[in-house]
């Protein structure tokens, strides 16, 4: 008997991937995964790993692809505190692999060390909920609307193996969406 549920319908498929090549310490990093084109991979899929997010794919070849890294200015992830559900922007401070910045947090949520940050729904390349880091210092000035917030990275970048690419199966329909004008 097969019973057809839309409440339950799948939304999310991960292409397992081995890292090739990876680098933690340069001004903007990369990651090399045996898997391309030919195994389903495009451009701008979410990559994590078993310990949280890892990165977006920026270029693919027919059994390669390139991983712009967490650990790149140039990458901003949507993030939310787990506990309030308040969200804003993780990037990376090019200081420390393990280290990265949780952004535009407003001064009247409370924050607290040891808070997760995980990604939230906002970001089309992600499931919600995947890890991010921990909440390591929060500090803001008397003038300030937002509070600085320092994270620790949920991946070790240094011991990374296994990725899992993230293909999002309602992704194009959601930018069809939001890309009309009223």
């Amino acid at each position: 008997r097969t019973v057809k549920d839309s409440l339950h319908s799948q939304q999310y498929l991960f292409i397992p991937a081995q890292v090739i090549n990876n680098s933690i310490s340069k001004p903007h990093n990369f990651i090399i995964i045996n898997k391309g084109r030919r195994h389903g991979i495009q451009k701008n899929m979410g990559v994590i790993g078993p310990n949280g997010i890892i990165g977006v794919v920026v270029a693919t070849s027919q059994n390669f692809s390139k991983i712009l890294s967490l650990l790149s200015p140039n990458l901003n992830i949507s993030a939310q505190l787990q506990h309030s559900n308040f969200y804003g922007s993780v990037h990376w401070d090019g200081k420390h692999y393990r280290q990265a910045l949780l952004t535009e947090i407003p001064a009247h949520a409370y924050v607290s060390v040891g808070d997760t940050v995980v990604s939230n729904t906002y970001s089309n390349m992600y499931p919600s909920g995947v890890p991010i880091g921990v909440v390591s210092s929060v500090s803001k000035t008397k003038y300030d609307n937002f509070y600085d917030i320092k994270i620790i990275l949920s991946t070790d970048f240094k011991n990374i193996e296994h990725v899992y690419v993230v293909q999002d199966l309602y992704k194009s329909e959601r930018e069809l969406l939001e890309s009309r004008q009223q």
